[in-house]
């Protein structure tokens, strides 16, 4: 992890909001700064389940305040969301890389890394 995102995790961790971390093995001295947050206290994450339970209390929120088009969103792929189905279909069974994922679909980065966090979520 570079500096600056462990920067980011203590300032987050500090304002009391919620760090996450992936668990590396002790052996790869690559994973030291994640197994440290694990130990300073970051929740882990292995799977979106993971995710979505840390995040359930928020779920509580009164959503009547939001947006009419943020409301009742549908995360299905065949939504006719035509972006979607294109990163859909740039995925594979093997982990692939999302600045491939970008230059594939040629679509703006932002509308992927959220499309890709919107299909994480939906499972």
């Amino acid at each position: 992890m570079r500096p600056g995102s462990l920067i980011m995790a203590r300032l987050a961790g500090e304002f009391s909001r919620p760090v996450f971390a992936v668990p590396g093995s002790p052996l790869d001295r690559r994973c030291h700064s994640t197994n440290e947050l694990l130990k300073d206290g970051a929740m882990i994450f292995t799977t979106p389940g993971d995710l979505t339970e840390a995040l359930a209390p928020l779920s509580q929120i009164d959503r009547s305040s939001a947006p009419v088009a943020a409301r009742g969103r549908s995360f299905d792929t065949a939504a006719g969301d035509p972006d979607r189905s294109l990163i859909v279909d740039a995925l594979g069974p093997t982990s692939v890389e999302v600045d491939d994922v970008i230059r594939h679909t040629s679509l703006p980065a932002p509308s992927v890394y959220l499309a890709l966090l919107e299909l994480t979520i939906a499972g």
